[in-house]
């Protein structure tokens, strides 16, 4: 039989497990975040589809140039306010005031003339972004999904096919880091209802997952479980198959007397009275 594992190592095994768990999901999260931009369309190209573009450029250039001149009236202002203050001559500048309002008018008028002529296109254009864009989130949303949910299902199945090899707690980490994405994912790009149903189905199918491994371990016991149970069976002087209290003389064969099992018998090697379940005679060492 193999060691036991010591409680230092156990904890070393752990911590190297959360460890690694990390370290899956960081390399998961760098690769879906790369699948962000497979087929990302381009948005300077739809905005020239419906947008003149001559017209986009003046329009720029109009609210530059205003907010040119309403800083440079501000600055007027400020300078006109410190000259009363003074009691200085502010004449001038009231000039120069009055006429950067005037273009600020101008300016505004021709704005808003602008805006008059883009708002059609701009809607039409953000219409179609809209499209585009719901779209790319869409096959995005596959793409991620086509390579986290193999993940996952490779995972869980090493898992469950591997429960007692060694190498469980790797299997464990790639489970969760693939099944958190996998959550991340589904709340990323599902409305909050469909997201809401699909957390539920999952819960659902998890619990149900467990509570039917959990009833066939119960009533068909692996090695190593049934192991255990009779070992804590015999530590505590009862039967292993129906917990009926075991009452004996040290050295004597024992059949349990409410199910008809086998507790103690002789061994074949030494002839001794040993645990007729468990694996080895405590006196010869004999399986």
């Amino acid at each position: 039989m193999t060691n036991p594992r010591t409680s230092t190592s156990t904890w070393v095994i752990r911590i190297l497990s959360v460890v690694l768990f990390f370290l899956i999901a960081w390399l998961f999260s760098f690769v879906i975040d790369d699948l962000n931009d497979v087929g990302a369309p381009n948005n300077q190209q739809t905005l020239e589809q419906y947008v003149d573009v001559d017209l986009s450029r003046e329009r720029a250039k109009a609210k530059a140039d205003l907010r040119i001149i309403n800083d440079k009236v501000n600055t007027t202002s400020e300078a006109i306010d410190k000259l009363k203050s003074a009691g200085a001559d502010f004449e001038k500048l009231r000039g120069i005031q009055e006429y950067q309002v005037a273009e600020m008018t101008r300016l505004g008028a021709k704005l808003q003339d602008i805006e008059k002529e883009f708002a059609p296109q701009d809607k039409k254009y953000r219409a179609a972004w809209a499209i585009l864009w719901n779209e790319h989130r869409l096959w995005v949303a596959v793409y991620k999904l086509a390579f986290i949910i193999p993940m996952f299902v490779l995972a869980a199945w090493l898992r469950s096919r591997r429960r007692n090899s060694a190498m469980k707690p790797i299997f464990t980490s790639l489970l969760v880091a693939s099944f958190w994405h996998l959550g991340v994912i589904a709340g990323d790009h599902f409305p909050e209802l469909v997201f809401k149903y699909i957390a539920i189905a999952v819960g659902i199918a998890i619990v149900l997952a467990t509570l039917v491994h959990l009833l066939r371990r119960e009533s068909e016991p692996r090695d190593l479980d049934l192991l255990k149970l009779r070992r804590e069976s015999y530590a505590n002087n009862i039967c292993s198959c129906c917990r009926f209290p075991v009452r004996r003389n040290d050295n004597d064969n024992y059949t349990c007397p409410s199910c008809g099992t086998q507790l103690f018998s002789a061994c074949h090697s030494c002839q001794t009275t040993r645990h007729s379940l468990l694996p080895y005679c405590g006196s010869c060492g004999a399986e």
